[in-house]
């Protein structure tokens, strides 16, 4: 029979791809991964078009009318599972009374921590030992410590960045912010300040409105900022906690849209938008909105590591903010973060402290 006499081509075959590793999330996809899992998506015209979400949050409405819709029977994002190992290092209960506001390193093994409607910070070590107490003296919001150990903070009365030299507790203005009021605050490796700032505080957005991240040199003059997007029009509802990688090629901005919704917003070296990250998934109805990044912060390899208020958990981002992996889920609601040395120190809502390391 000629069938005997058939050949097997010389060619090799085309591995089948691994979707293990992809986990599929309820909600909203975005274009980027649509392209990824189908290619080019063309209509009948043949003209490509975007899709792009656009968010109503008390009035604050952010459209663009040079984007398209595509329409999709997948309703969901992409969870990429990366093979990160998590280990719990220890946890404690630091307060009784009051969230943890905000955590930054003072130094191996020592954060400082603020507290909710506190204008007080305290010296923790990894055990929850209280090693020192410092009372601000002002009402006060985001603060860091810089390399040479002077602790940098956010004076809301005054509308000014205060120094207080470490550890004799002088205080004195830095920089004088007003008419704005100072939010958030945190130093590069150049030495250089960034500031988050507002006009007023408050979701009512307009033409004249100032709401900005702007950056300070070592000798205190303004050498950038951040206001508008390539449309002319406002970026920032109200700025808040800022973060820089460790060549201060990029920026994250916490922008607080609402009450219930907080955005991540991911700028370049010359601070210039570059993304927003309005999370993995999107609810809809009356729980429309309802992401709260809490906390956000860069590792070493440019990954980003955001709190996420109301899922209870610590996720993990790509530099191009793709999500990576939920490292870590907890009882209580997630406020603020940060890493010592390969450590990550988180603070809950209730006063807890855990710390945890991941590894690739």
């Amino acid at each position: 029979m000629a069938g005997r006499d058939v050949e097997t081509p010389d060619t090799s075959r085309i591995p089948r791809p691994d979707i293990r590793a992809l986990v599929f999330i309820p909600g909203s996809v975005g274009d980027g991964e649509l392209e990824r899992m189908f290619g080019d998506i063309k209509d009948e015209g043949d003209v490509a078009n975007k899709e792009t979400l656009s968010i109503s949050c008390d009035n604050n409405e952010q459209e663009d009318e040079n984007k398209h819709y595509l329409s999709s029977d997948f309703v969901g994002s992409i969870f990429r599972e990366s093979n990160i190992k998590v280990t719990t290092i220890t946890s404690f209960k630091l307060s009784i009374s009051g969230g943890i506001h905000i955590i930054t390193r003072a130094k191996p093994e020592l954060c400082w921590f603020k507290f909710q409607g506190r204008n007080s910070i305290k010296m923790v070590n990894r055990s929850g030992k209280i090693e020192k107490m410092i009372n601000l003296g002002t009402r006060a919001r985001g603060f860091t410590v810089t390399s040479d150990d002077k602790l940098i903070f956010c004076c809301t009365t005054q509308e000014c960045i205060k120094e207080m030299e470490l550890p004799d507790g002088d205080i004195f203005e830095k920089i004088d912010t007003s008419p704005l009021t100072p939010n958030y605050v945190c130093t590069g490796p150049s030495g250089h300040i960034y500031v988050t700032l507002y006009d007023e505080d408050d979701y009512d957005v307009t033409e004249d409105s100032t709401r900005v991240l702007i950056r300070y040199d070592r000798w205190r003059k303004e050498n950038g900022r951040c206001k508008r997007n390539q449309f002319a029009k406002n970026i920032f509802v109200v700025p808040e906690e800022v973060s820089v990688n460790k060549d201060e090629t990029k920026v994250a901005v916490i922008n607080r849209i609402c009450e219930r919704r907080r955005e991540l917003v991911l700028l370049d070296k010359d601070l210039s938008p570059v993304s927003i990250y309005t999370g993995p998934s999107v609810l809809t109805g009356v729980s429309l909105a309802r992401y709260d990044i809490r906390g956000a912060l860069f590792d070493t390899q440019d990954n980003i590591l955001v709190a996420e208020y109301y899922s209870k958990t610590v996720q993990l981002l790509s530099p191009s903010c793709e999500p990576l992996k939920i490292l870590l889920s907890i009882d209580t609601s997630p406020c603020a973060l940060t890493v010592n040395d390969d450590e990550v120190w988180l603070g809950d809502s209730d006063g807890n402290v855990r710390i945890f390391r991941y590894s690739f």
